[in-house]
């Protein structure tokens, strides 16, 4: 999904806001094009938003009820989930759990049942919600439209760094780790209330016949863009005290200066992470 487009309606005027339903993704798209509309589908974190924000859209195009980005398969090697598929549904999907519980321990790190029942895969990735940093370690792609109805693939990290106004995100596409790899997933929390996670830390070691295996880990958070940290194997063979170090200088560049927590938020999760190799075999 797109950013949300900011207007001058006051929270009071939320009634004026005009909802457009579509009868395809291409029409979808052409209908965000023309408004200058935002995306909805569950709207659990977006209306929460608009709220805090007091800038409610005069458009938005409501997805739920396209069959285009509904479904859940797995096809060659990776499973196929539709835009529209719920937090809920990754889940209660057992064969995908079995074959990537990474993403259903994502999944359900997300809110309570009524927000997972709410809340889509695709809508996570378009607020930058907390299933992120398990997606980019999974190596996660998605297809989308563009503003002409054209299809493409990107991977995740590409749409991250350039997303496409009113680009639409039909499927996410989620390989399967090949056997031997192995999966982390952690958050940090305040440490002086029971508040929303700060920073999640995700990481995934892959074998690789006869070298070193490949090591992905990346963070997200709140006011923390979600982003894959450059781990070398080089930082990886270092001793515990230099590789937290190292660790920790990786978070720096990546944890705003202005985050209230950043102290905690960069030896925590320095250890987190070293506690996340620790775990892996032949690091």
């Amino acid at each position: 999904m797109t950013a949300l487009i900011a207007s001058t309606l006051q929270p009071a005027d939320r009634r004026r806001t005009r909802i457009l339903f579509p009868r395809s993704a291409t029409e979808a798209v052409m209908l965000a094009t023309v408004h200058d509309a935002t995306y909805i589908a569950g709207a659990s974190a977006l209306q929460l938003g608009w709220d805090q924000r007091s800038d409610w859209p005069l458009h938005a195009v409501a997805l739920q009820g396209l069959a285009e980005l509904e479904g859940i398969q797995r096809r060659a090697g990776c499973w196929h989930l539709g835009a529209l598929t719920s937090l809920a549904q990754l889940v209660d999907a057992e064969a995908l759990h079995d074959a990537i519980p990474l993403l259903r321990q994502a999944a359900l790190s997300i809110g309570a049942a009524g927000i997972r029942y709410l809340g889509t895969l695709a809508g996570n990735i378009g607020v930058a919600g907390d299933l992120l940093p398990a997606l980019l370690v999974l190596k996660t792609q998605l297809d989308w439209l563009d503003t002409q109805g054209v299809r493409h693939r990107w991977p995740l990290t590409q749409w991250l760094a350039t997303p496409p106004r009113h680009g639409l995100i039909i499927e996410v596409r989620v390989p399967i780790p090949s056997a031997g790899s192995h999966t982390s997933l952690d958050k940090l929390a305040s440490r002086n209330a029971f508040n929303p996670p700060l920073l999640s830390l995700a990481s995934a070691s892959y074998p690789q016949p006869g070298q070193s295996d490949e090591v992905l880990t990346a963070i997200g958070g709140s006011g923390i863009a979600p982003c894959l940290l450059p781990v070398t194997q080089v930082l990886l063979q270092q001793t515990m005290p230099v590789r937290i170090a190292a660790l920790g200088e990786l978070l720096n560049q990546c944890i705003p200066q202005s985050h209230p927590q950043r102290d905690y938020l960069l030896t925590a999760g320095a250890g987190v992470l070293n506690a996340h190799f620790e775990r892996y075999p032949d690091e």
